[in-house]
Order: C-alpha cells, then sequence, then structure tokens
C-alpha cells in the first residue's frame, strides 16, 4: 500500500488563508505522510470542516468559513469544556481580569475592528454590573465582555446557517482515513468523520522549572496550573505565594488574590525584572495586597 498524504490545520489568531478563502485567523498547514490509514466506520454525521478547539481562534475559523465559503461547506465546532467561544482567556468570571487592548481596538474582524466598541455601546447595564460606570474608546474592558460578545457572534453565526454542528466533548484522537478524510474519536460521544481538520487547541500548561531537586514537582505545594479554580483557591489560604514569572498570567493572579486572599506576602519572581503592572487602574487595584518582586 502505498504512502497517503494527510493534511490538518493548527490555529493560531491572526490573519491568514485555507486554499484558496481568505480568512481572519492564522494557520500553519502541516502535511504528514501516513503509511497504514485506517478503514472508517460508517457515520452518520460527517462534515467538511471539524475544529478541535472552541476558543477565540477556533470560533473565528468557524464563523469565517460559514460567511466566505458556499453554501454546501459544514462545519463542525468541537469543545471539550461546553463553554463555546470562551476559551481559556475570555472564560474567566472575574471582572478585574482585563484586556490588554483598548476596547475601541478590539474587533474580530480586521475589517472591523469597532465591532466590539459597539457591542458594548448597546449595553451600559452590563457595563455597570462589572464595574465599568463609564465607557470610552481607550476602555480595558473586563475580558469576560469580550467572551459574551464571541457568544453572540456564534450565536448568531448559527441563526442564519443550519451548516454548523457544534459539539460539546473531548477530542482524544485523529485518524487519517483511506479516502484522505479524518476520523475524530471522542472520550464519551460517538466518531466525527471530516473532509478536513482544524487544530485550535489553545494554551496547555506551563512546562516545570528546571531545578537540580526534581522532587519539588511533586509537592503539593507547587501549582502546575495556574489557570485552575483548584488553585487560586489553595493560594487564597492563608500564608506566602511565590509566583514564578511576572507577566500576564501573573497578573491575572494578582488581581484575582487582591480580593480573595486575606493575608500573606505573594513574591514575584522574574529572570529580567520586568512587569507587566502599567495600567494605572489595574496599580490601585493591586495595591491593598503585599507582594515583592525579586530578580533572578
Amino acid at each position: 500500500m502505498g504512502n497517503q498524504s494527510v493534511r490538518y490545520f493548527a490555529v493560531r489568531a491572526g490573519t491568514a488563508a485555507i486554499g484558496t478563502k481568505a480568512v481572519g485567523f492564522q494557520c500553519l498547514a502541516l502535511y504528514l505522510a501516513h503509511g497504514v490509514p485506517m478503514d472508517s466506520p460508517l457515520h452518520q454525521n460527517p462534515v467538511d470542516v471539524a475544529i478541535v478547539g472552541a476558543g477565540f481562534s477556533g470560533t473565528m475559523a468557524a464563523i469565517h468559513l460559514l460567511r466566505q465559503t458556499d453554501h454546501r461547506i459544514t462545519v463542525g465546532l468541537v469543545e471539550r469544556t461546553s463553554q463555546f467561544a470562551r476559551g481559556l482567556a475570555y472564560r474567566t468570571r472575574d471582572a478585574t481580569h482585563r484586556l490588554n487592548v483598548p476596547a475601541a481596538k478590539m474587533g474580530a474582524f480586521p475589517d472591523d475592528i469597532g465591532g466590539f466598541y459597539r457591542w458594548l455601546q448597546s449595553r451600559p447595564q452590563r457595563l455597570r454590573a462589572v464595574g465599568v460606570p463609564i465607557l470610552h474608546p481607550n476602555t480595558f474592558a473586563p475580558r469576560m465582555l469580550f467572551g459574551e460578545y464571541l457568544e453572540d457572534l456564534l450565536a448568531e453565526a448559527e441563526t442564519v446557517t443550519s451548516r454548523l454542528q457544534k459539539i460539546a466533548a473531548e477530542a482524544v484522537d485523529l485518524v487519517p482515513l483511506l479516502n484522505g478524510s479524518f476520523r475524530i474519536e471522542f472520550s464519551a460521544a460517538p466518531p466525527l468523520i471530516a473532509d478536513q481538520v482544524v487544530l485550535a487547541l489553545g494554551n496547555f500548561p506551563p512546562g516545570d522549572p528546571s531545578l537540580k531537586n526534581r522532587a519539588f514537582h511533586q509537592s503539593d505545594r507547587y501549582l502546575v496550573d495556574p489557570w485552575s479554580d483548584e488553585t487560586r483557591c489553595k493560594l487564597s489560604e492563608p500564608g506566602d505565594v511565590l509566583v514564578l514569572g511576572s507577566g500576564l498570567t501573573a497578573l491575572d493572579l494578582l488581581l484575582s488574590l487582591s480580593h480573595s486572599k486575606p493575608s500573606g506576602t505573594i513574591h514575584v519572581l522574574s529572570r529580567r525584572g520586568q512587569s507587566k503592572l502599567t495600567h494605572r487602574l489595574l496599580i490601585l487595584i493591586i495595591c491593598p495586597l503585599r507582594f515583592g518582586c525579586c530578580v533572578a
């Protein structure tokens, strides 16, 4: 049996193209040679394009495909958390977690940058509910609001077409088939057949720091996932905290702990002595906490 070329796409935010169709995201086409494709079982819900991951990149990939392709193209959008359009960044429910781009420049479409700002203008009550009494173009809005905006865009796409199939399940395997299509296996759902697959997998937990004593990585005091509710709950307990890194993830932790941690000193370790605390509003929120910054 000869080799068969198969392909899939890995997605990051930006601008690029699939085939001859321009879309509002960046994709990296990876070509693999697979020598022994597996036979495909019959599947009652095949799609032309399956997108694994429904954060910003996956959601916008689906919306662009539905907008810019002909009416015969079907799209399957897979999300393991069942929170479509949110992703890691916009799934937060903490109103102190802000966008790092002004609202008037945070559009979802390159040809309509002001779309998010107009969406905000039409929701003054929602803005006041999350602590934004006055909206202006330079407002750094809570990230959760951008997640709600993406949810609305996806819902709008669903109302104008029946070509979108949303699948709330965890994809565990991607199998190339003899005819050039793919079978996506799920942990607790029937498989899905797709002609092409977009991998929009988002961010993974950071790797372990390189230490002489690697037993530290097994300690229950070493918290590897800074985005989990369990981590933030444990950090809120009395006692000091050491945060490795001073980027935007560290900023999120400081903002969350500013209203959940009653005592203790937070130490932030930076290899270069740099900090992302640049917006005055955010600094005022964090100031009640005692925290230090060290250079390693």
